[in-house]
């Protein structure tokens, strides 16, 4: 009867080692699965980030584009003003 009750202690005692052996790794998974989450969301973040950068960076040149049009435009017709008045002059 000793004996039984030894073993089963031991046994018992090799069973709760067990489960400890086997909650660790599933710990661990959760972990990393949370890491990753977080990992995930700040890419995206960075993803969105970068995308209004672009968007930004779009318009503006947008608008220099625009202005380099009207300051051409602009060249041109005083240009072709002071050929008018040289060749009225000649």
């Amino acid at each position: 009867m000793r004996k039984n009750s030894q073993l089963r202690d031991i046994q018992s005692a090799e069973n709760r080692s067990q489960e400890r052996e086997i909650e660790r790794p599933k710990k661990e998974s959760e972990s990393i699965r949370l890491d990753t989450a977080k990992a995930t969301e700040r890419a995206a973040n960075a993803e969105r980030e970068a995308e209004q950068e672009r968007l930004a960076r779009l318009k503006i040149e947008e608008r220099l584009a625009a202005r380099r049009n009207s300051t051409v435009s602009l060249c041109e017709r005083s240009t072709s003003i002071e050929e008018r008045v040289w060749s009225l002059r000649n």
